[in-house]
């Protein structure tokens, strides 16, 4: 039989379960007793900056290069890409994900326009 300082182990874990709530509103004030919202208030905070940025009525003026990843300057991709990692994960696979991107490909070293 599995002990811990003497105590059987399904001892230790009746005791911990009935320590735990039995009704959602216990639930509740058990997990905001500990829960941290820093990560939270953090994303918050980068989604607002993005939207300041980026307004939805600014979408539709965008140009080809405002939009586009590649050119080295600050696009909208560039920003979605690196920028909303805590409210909103694009990283990862090509630039191709965006659409359109500005660059090279594997079979053509020619730096333009892809789609």
């Amino acid at each position: 039989m599995l002990e811990f300082h003497n105590v059987p182990l399904k001892t230790i874990l009746r005791r911990a379960i009935m320590s735990l709530p039995t009704n959602f509103n216990d639930i509740l004030r058990f997990f905001e007793k500990d829960y941290d919202t820093a990560k939270e208030d953090n994303a918050l905070s980068a989604r607002g900056q993005f939207l300041q940025l980026y307004p939805l009525n600014h979408l539709k003026k965008m140009t080809l290069d405002d939009y586009v990843i590649g050119k080295g300057t600050a696009s909208f991709c560039a920003c979605v890409e690196v920028k909303t990692r805590t409210w909103a994960n694009m990283q990862g696979a090509t630039a191709l994900k965006f659409g359109i991107y500005y660059g090279k490909s594997k079979s053509d070293p020619t730096v333009r326009y892809r789609f």
